[in-house]
Order: structure tokens, then sequence, then C-alpha cells
């Protein structure tokens, strides 16, 4: 599933908006919290020893009746919630609550069901601090008191928070409300930026780009933003343009080769009507003169008209074989694949483009090294791919050229054709468009620019591989490899 990056966007800012402020936070909160848990552990250690000096001068002083008394004008300090003191037993002596007198300590107080280890407590749902201490057996009480007894009793105090103490409370509380409204406000102010700054001419980008897959070449993008969303506008806008002229040239180069087809599918149907009409009366020729031949032979007098007569026939035959090359070239025929030999097409094509060869007066050199070899393949398609390379070869071929054509096996035992001309050649440039529709080199009278992309079709149409090698000046070379080879007869 592809994440868009508005949802990567907002998965990173999140990230990093919870791992900024909540660390801060919670670094904060602690440190603000141990700081003011030492302070408060300050106070109501004065506290307890205040009050234990306090219980020491009046046990000296005035004895332990007066104890009570002492608790309950310290308790008036509203800093102080509740004063007890209990035995070694747990049992409650003195208590600020005079109801709890006699009563166990862990029944007023649970915390004291397990242990007496010194320890200051805060009860936050109570907003107080519980805190206890032994009263140690000093020097100044060991003459009321045994010896060897060193702790005489325990001091219980719980003192009321400070109001700095509640307000701090209530400020961490503050702190992470804050935290989160800082947090949701980041978040929302970058969300608005991304979406106005990035996300929306992203997403126009997106939809001129799914304008122009429709075919909608009039799309335009603001480009006169100075950041590199303008740049890119400016681009899209500059290939849209550039896409829109290339369309319509190519429609005018495509209207004009469907109007030079035309003119060639109707002259190839005029040439057939014309050939099938010419070989009517050519029949009648070679018959005549077939005739007049034999009636030479028998009378002497005629004899002077034999070569004549000879060079009516061989040249009259050359009119029919040429009508009749016509005739079957030009006639659509359906897919027909069989054992094929390839050197024979060749052969056949040489005679089809017979008269263009003499014209320009070019050798063919036939170099059929594996002649007897056999191909699966179409003899029509065949036909019309050797047609065409050496055609093409005759038009980049001067006066007098030579064309070299091969059939042979391969090291990997595939079927091998070659067609060799050493005309001007190709760029590299040139090389990479040879079998491009409508791509020619040739002058609009000459080329329609199909005729190697057919033979391209046909290849793949074979299962066969077509290579063209050229440089500039050493002709071309185009080789095509069968893979469906039938062996040898």
């Amino acid at each position: 599933m592809i994440k868009s990056v508005k949802v990567k966007f907002i998965s990173l800012i999140l990230f990093f908006i919870l791992l900024g402020i909540g660390f801060l936070s919670y670094f904060l909160f602690t440190k603000f919290r141990e700081n003011f848990d030492e302070r408060s552990k300050v106070m109501i250690e004065a506290g307890l020893e205040s009050i234990n000096s306090s219980l020491m001068d009046y046990m000296n002083s005035k004895g332990p009746k007066n104890i009570q008394n002492m608790i309950d004008r310290i308790i008036e300090d509203e800093y102080f919630h509740k004063i007890k003191i209990f035995d070694k037993n747990r049992e409650i002596l003195y208590s600020s609550n005079r109801n709890e007198v006699g009563q166990h300590i862990t029944s007023v107080s649970p915390r004291y069901r397990k242990t007496l280890v010194p320890s200051i407590v805060l009860l936050e749902d109570r907003g107080i601090y519980a805190a206890y201490k032994p009263i140690v057996n000093k020097q100044m009480c060991q003459s009321c008191h045994d010896t060897k007894e060193k702790i005489l009793a325990y001091l219980d105090v719980e003192m009321q928070l400070t109001y700095a103490e509640k307000s701090f409370y209530t400020g961490t509380s503050y702190i992470i409300l804050l935290a989160i409204a800082l947090a949701l406000l980041l978040f929302f102010s970058l969300l608005i930026i991304f979406n106005k700054l990035i996300n929306k001419p992203l997403f126009q980008l997106i939809t001129a780009f799914n304008e122009v897959e429709n075919g909608n070449f009039d799309v335009h993008l603001d480009d006169k933003k100075v950041d590199e969303f303008g740049v890119m506008n400016n681009h899209f806008n500059r290939m849209v343009h550039n896409l829109k002229t290339s369309q319509r040239e190519i429609k005018e180069l495509y209207f004009e080769q469907l109007q030079h087809a035309d003119k060639l599918a109707t002259l190839g149907e005029l040439t057939a009507e014309i050939a099938h009409e010419i070989n009517n009366p050519t029949a009648i020729i070679l018959a005549r003169a077939d005739y007049l031949s034999g009636e030479v032979g028998g009378n002497p007098d005629l004899k002077k008209y034999s070569k004549d007569l000879n060079a009516i026939l061989e040249q009259t035959e050359r009119i029919s074989r040429i009508t009749k090359n016509i005739l079957r070239y030009g006639r659509k025929l359906p897919q027909n694949f069989q054992k094929i030999q390839i050197s024979e097409v060749l052969k056949q094509s040489l005679h089809i483009i017979e008269p263009r060869l003499k014209k320009k007066q070019i050798q063919v050199e036939e170099n059929f090294k594996d002649q007897n070899t056999y191909v699966f393949a179409d003899p029509t398609q065949l036909e019309q791919i050797a047609i065409n390379l050496i055609h093409n070869a005759i038009d980049a071929s001067e006066y007098s050229d030579k064309i070299i054509l091969k059939v042979y096996l391969n090291s990997e035992n595939k079927v091998v054709m070659e067609v060799k001309d050493y005309g001007i050649g190709m760029d590299e440039e040139t090389l990479k468009k040879v079998f491009s529709p409508f791509f020619t080199t040739k002058s609009e009278k000459k080329g329609t620019g199909l005729g190697l992309f057919i033979v391209k079709n046909i290849c793949d149409n074979h299962n066969a591989e077509i290579k063209c090698e050229s440089s500039l000046g050493k002709g071309v070379l185009f080789k095509i490899l069968f893979n469906e080879y039938l062996g040898k007869e």
C-alpha cells in the first residue's frame, strides 16, 4: 500500500512533537518535583525536630503531664494537621485527637502495619505529608528513663501542604495541559503550513498530470511563484507545450503518411490490375511467337528471323515472369507457417526486385553456406522481410555497389540471415530510431518510414531477433536470428 506524502508528514511531525515536547515536559516535571520534594522534606524534618525539641524542654521543665497541652498548642498552627506519640508497643500515648489515645497506631494509621522505619510520605489524596521519627533517649532524659533504652517513643506528625506546594502540584497539571496544548498548536500549525505550501501544490501537479495523461494538453499551472514549485510548474508548462506541439506535428505527419500509404495501397491495387491486364496479352504474344518459332524452324526462307523471334520469346517470358511476381507478392494471403528454406525465399525476392538491381547495376553476392537450412515461418511474411531489406540496401547503395546476402548456422545453432550493403551508413542517433514507425531518412517521395517497423513486427511474430549494425561511411548490416530451426535436408 502506497502512503501519501501527507500521511508520512503527519506521522513524522506527530513523532517529533511527542518526542520533543513529551521529553521536555517530563524532564521539567521530574526536576520540579524533585526540588519541591527535597524542600518539603527539609521543612518536615525541621518541623519534627522543632516538636522533638519542644517535647524535651517540656519534659525537663514541666514533666510528662503537660505534653498533651503542648501538643494541643502546637496543633493550633494550621501547618500541622495531626500529632501523635506512641510507644514501642505502638499504643498511642498522646494525640492531637484525644479520642485516639490508648488505641493501637495501626488502627488509625495503616501505614505502620509493616515497619517502623523512619520515612516521609506524601498522601496526595489528603494533601498532607506524613512523617515520624523515634524519640531518642538522650542524656538529659536518662534521669527519668532507663539508660538501657535507646528509644523512648515515636513521634508521628502529619503536616498540611503549604500554599507553594499546593500551587506546585496544581502547576504540574498545568504543565501537562500546556504541553498538550502546545503539541496540538504545533501539529495543526505545521499541518496548515504543509497543506498550503506543499500538499496543495502537489495535488494540483498530480491533477495536472492526470489531465495530461487523459489527453488534455490545455492544462496550465501557476508558474509565477519564486520557490521550487514555481520552477517545477514552469518546467511542467513547458513540457505540456512541447507535448502539445509534438502531438500536433505527429498528427500532421501521421495524416500525411496515411495519405501517402493510401496512395501506395491504391497504386498497389492498380499495379496488380495492370499486371493482370498485361498478363493476358503477354500470354497471347507468347503463344503466337512460339507458333511462329515453330514455323521458322520448318521454313529455310524464314530462318533469318529466328534470332528475332527468340528475343521476342525471352522478353515476353520476362514480362510474364515479372507480372506473375507482382500478382503473387501483391496478393493478400492468410498466415501459413510451414517449413521454409530461407535461401529459396531470398532468391525469389531477388527475382521480384531484379529491375531495380539492374537499373543501378548493383551486384548481389549470394553466400548461402547452409542453403538447405529450414525454419518454421510464413513464406509471404518472410519474403516481405527480404524485399524490404534488399530494397533499403539498394536505396543506400551507389551505382555499381555490392550487396551481400548470407544464410548460415551460428555457434548457438540458430539460423542467421544477413543483408549487407556498403552505402553511406547511419550514425548512432539514427540507429536508435531505425525501427520506429514513420521514421525515415529518405525523401518524402521515396519512403513512408514503415518498412523496417513492419520488418521488426514480422520478426517478433516469428520469435526471431533482428539486429542492425552500422556506422557512417561503412554501410549497414541487418542480421536476423531465427529460433525455429528445423534442420537440414
